[in-house]
């Protein structure tokens, strides 16, 4: 459903609103359609002509000068016929500018201002207000046409006196009419303001919304729709009549029609009436079939919240610009109000999920070796720090016999929560085989297999370092599933060894064969397993650390004891990082072989 031509409003005998989209075609057909306002009222033709000239300069200007954000937004022509002089109002969303006192003819060679200067030559008054809601420019003519009813002397005859007595007695039953509904108009916003403070419910706010708007309005439908955006649809919240709220959610889809798509998509008021019904289709024919109306958008920041529509049925009187103005504040109440609540319900969440994360990080915590062990003549120290609050990164230190001792550095595709589920899996199975500890190749094989079922069913994998350090004979055996190799540096060379042939990962494969190669530690050796954190290092200038970087490391530091080993790389890490967050999950075991 569409706008109707122009969007007309009449709302007095007098008066005219117009609201069209912000094209040129559209402010023609708008200014013409006033134009024909006013002639019907009377306006002589040169006088007419004048106003017409002046309303299309400035409602042109209007579409010329508006900048591409606002586009979507419709331009307001308001007319007014007063006793004496005729008043015209534009609103626009362009920047705005300032407006000359009294503008002169420009050089003819000059681009622009002539405008200006044509539509204050044509009208005997003009004023310009500029506000982030939008621009008015007010033209004034007087008439000169004879004020109604006072066109003949009065008191002429018996009938002509009781005929404006009667049209005063209407006057004055209008004007006492419509100061009362002004009346309760304000005590809505003052107690819709009040209840802002005071009320949570969004529920309660909007029933009683509704109710009140319905009846200040004369509304016999009313349906509040609010927007989900996962779903990208509009859902009935409350409604007046209730039994139509049954009406299924409008997805804002091209393909879905209706007054209240077109408003949500557009966030513009979109009209209907008897010229411009509702379409056969229409959730709003749910509600009785209403048969004039307006739907009203109303967002946060640009962001809808929802549509709210008025109605009435088997009725053909349009709402007052009062109304409709009424219907625009109480809706900014609710928008601030829906606002509040999802506000609140997003930070609970937040803070629930914050909880659960506390507790995930703890227990994943209570994973990791409370104390490196004793294992003379080796010397460890170890370090796992999440890039997040949990992730998918482990470690394990395992003794193994009187002479053994096994290490398992771990690195689960992804992070968070998802990432750090496996790691406990993988920790878990690896800690039921403890026959294989000092076979780091079996143990690989076997615990592929275990794993590979439970992996892919959610496509995930993990690289895996299992290392067995044989203290009596002094040896390291590795075996790699596709992560990090062992890097050691022996004392009196200045090569690294890397220890560990990759494989493939954990969970790609049911069966793969994993390899162990071995060495023999001399006393002095300092030896680093570790993720890929550490590697993929990014600094603020995206540059990695890399493994280079990191064999630099390892060679430069002969004769320091392992734990200030410790201190040093990860003093090293946050100087080459800076103020740059670490991406990824940072986990390494250092080990120094003693005499």
């Amino acid at each position: 459903m569409n706008t109707p031509d122009a969007g007309v409003r009449n709302e007095l005998a007098s008066t005219l609103r117009i609201e069209c989209p912000c094209d040129l075609a559209a402010v023609r057909a708008a200014s013409l359609r006033a134009k024909d306002f006013l002639q019907a009222k009377g306006v002589p033709g040169d006088l007419l002509d004048s106003l017409e000239l002046a309303l299309v300069e400035a409602a042109n200007n209007a579409v010329e000068y508006v900048q591409p954000e606002a586009q979507e937004k419709p331009v307001r022509i308001d007319l007014a016929m007063g006793p004496r002089e005729i008043e015209i109002s534009i609103r626009d969303h362009t920047p705005g500018f300032e407006w000359p006192v009294e503008a002169t003819l420009p050089d003819p060679e000059s681009e622009g201002g002539r405008g200006i200067f044509l539509i204050q030559s044509l009208v005997d008054r003009t004023a310009y207000f500029r506000s982030p809601q939008g621009n008015i420019l007010v033209l004034a003519k007087a008439h000169g046409l004879p004020e109604p009813g006072l066109d003949g002397p009065v008191g002429d005859s018996a009938d002509q006196l009781r005929g404006q007595i009667e049209e005063l007695e209407a006057t004055l039953d209008g004007m006492t009419e419509e100061l009362g509904y002004s009346y309760e108009t304000l005590t809505s916003i003052f107690r819709y303001g009040a209840e802002l403070v005071s009320t949570q419910n969004v529920g309660e706010f909007a029933e009683r919304l509704i109710g009140d708007l319905g009846s200040l309005t004369d509304a016999n439908v009313v349906v509040l729709r609010l927007f989900n955006k996962e779903a990208n649809a509009l859902e009935t919240f409350r409604s007046k009549p209730a039994d139509g709220a049954a009406s299924t959610a409008i997805a804002l889809n091209a393909a879905q029609a209706g007054v209240e798509a077109d408003a949500a998509r557009t966030l513009t008021d979109v009209w209907f009436d008897p010229g411009h019904p509702l379409t056969a289709n229409d959730p709003l024919q749910a509600f009785g079939s209403p048969t004039l109306g307006v739907c009203h958008p109303f967002s946060l920041n640009g962001d809808l919240l929802g549509t709210l529509t008025l109605a009435r049925q088997l009725s053909e009187a349009p709402f007052r610009a009062a109304q409709v103005n009424l219907l625009q504040m109480l809706t900014d109440f609710l928008a601030i109000q829906v606002a509040n609540e999802r506000f609140l319900q997003d930070r609970m969440r937040s803070q629930m999920m914050r909880r659960e994360l506390d507790i995930a990080a703890a227990i994943q915590n209570s994973l990791l070796p409370a104390k490196t062990p004793e294992a003379v003549p080796l010397s460890i120290a170890a370090v796992c720090e999440s890039a997040r609050e949990i992730g998918g990164d482990f470690y394990d230190i395992i003794p193994v016999g009187s002479k053994g001792l096994l290490f398992v550095i771990c690195d689960v595709m992804g992070k968070g929560i998802p990432a750090a589920m496996m790691a406990v899996v993988l920790r878990s199975v690896l800690r039921a085989m403890p026959h294989h500890f000092d076979r780091p190749a079996d143990l690989m094989m076997t615990l592929n297999r275990a794993l590979y079922e439970d992996f892919s069913r959610v496509d995930m994998f993990a690289t895996t370092l299992i290392v067995y350090a044989d203290r009596r004979e002094g040896t390291l055996t590795a075996a790699n599933a596709g992560h990090c190799p062992l890097l050691i540096a022996q004392p009196g060379t200045q090569e690294i060894t890397a220890l560990g042939a990759s494989n493939l990962p954990l969970g790609l494969l049911p069966a793969v064969d994993y390899t162990a190669d071995t060495v023999a530690l001399k006393p002095g050796a300092r030896v680093l397993l570790y993720t890929d954190g550490l590697t993929e290092l990014a600094n603020e200038n995206d540059e990695l650390f890399e493994e280079e970087r990191l064999r630099a490391w390892l060679l430069k530091n002969p004769g320091l004891d392992v734990m200030s080993l410790k201190a040093d790389l990860i003093a090293e890490l946050a100087r080459f990082r800076g103020n740059e967050p670490a991406r990824d999950d940072q986990t390494f075991i250092l080990l120094t072989h003693g005499t």
